[in-house]
């Protein structure tokens, strides 16, 4: 901490006031301070060989050899900025390692087992707090799940105090609840591996719309077969709902376009769809900006 700073941590104890003297878990922007701090350290790297998110650090090469270097610059950077690093938490030179609650190979991405585990052993919850806990965990693997977003939706609904009328919504688990609660569970354990794009090939964007969502899934095909990059979905609001089915079916164009714009500026892609008025709306002069 800034000794001009330390004050504003000051808290009361019964043996006085007290302040940090380095920074603690918990201030509002102490993770955001933190990041960019370790953007500073790792910001010397001769390529992009490394990133950090807080203080997780990957260091992924094409070669072991080519590894050994990479760590060298890294470690160094890390020495240079007078940082400590745990090595009971070091995986170095593996071929597959555990990151962000992500298992990370050549072959791709998928959810720890640490984690899915965790999941398959949650009991039906009895309240809302317990409810809610479990969808977001689920939600932070929904890129993995095709359709998310229409599968949680009436589970999500029960987290709403009150209904689109303004009435309270009452927490019953009945048995249509359940087996939704249970085809999550078995969806995390039939996951996909995601596999890593390659800006050079073209993209696949294929909308998915039903009456409660929109989602999509990008895909390539690489070396002779098609590759699931990434799953999306989202509830559609209460005015959404009220689109004619060729509107939701651009809106699901569009926000999967928007979602993976970053894998699509700049190269070939194509949009996928079985809705063929959508073909029409594409060649109006002037644009939907309900659905834009």
């Amino acid at each position: 901490m800034h000794p001009d700073h330390a004050e504003k941590t000051a808290f009361v104890t019964p043996f006085g006031l007290y302040e940090f003297t380095k920074m603690p878990f918990g201030l509002v922007n102490a993770p955001s301070v933190f990041q960019r701090a370790m953007n500073l350290v790792l910001a010397g790297l001769s390529r992009d060989f490394a990133l950090v998110y807080v203080d997780d650090i990957i260091v992924f090469s094409r070669s072991h050899d080519e590894h050994i270097q990479d760590l060298r610059e890294v470690l160094g950077l890390v020495r240079k900025a007078n940082l400590k690093l745990k090595l009971e938490k070091a995986q170095i030179a593996m071929t597959e390692v555990e990151y962000l609650g992500h298992t990370v190979s050549e072959k791709g991405i998928r959810p720890s087992k640490k984690n899915i585990r965790k999941i398959l052993q949650w009991e039906p919850p009895r309240e809302r707090k317990e409810l809610r806990s479990f969808l977001y965990l689920c939600s932070y693997y929904r890129h993995f799940i095709a359709g998310f977003a229409r599968l949680s939706f009436p589970l999500f609904q029960m987290l709403l105090p009150a209904d689109e009328q303004g009435r309270p919504v009452p927490f019953v688990w009945n048995r249509e609840r359940e087996e939704i609660f249970g085809e999550l569970k078995e969806r995390l354990t039939t996951l996909p591996i995601l596999g890593f794009p390659d800006m050079s090939l073209p993209f696949r964007v294929k909308p998915d719309v039903c009456k409660v969502s929109v989602g999509g899934v990008l895909t390539q095909m690489q070396r002779g077969r098609e590759v699931v990059i990434a799953y999306v979905s989202r509830g559609l609001s209460a005015a959404e709902k009220n689109y004619s089915p060729t509107e939701r079916e651009a809106l699901g164009a569009v926000y999967c376009c928007k979602q993976w714009r970053h894998y699509l500026f700049g190269g070939a892609a194509y949009v996928i769809t079985d809705h063929k008025p959508n073909l029409a709306m594409s060649d109006r002069k002037v644009a939907n900006k309900r659905v834009l």
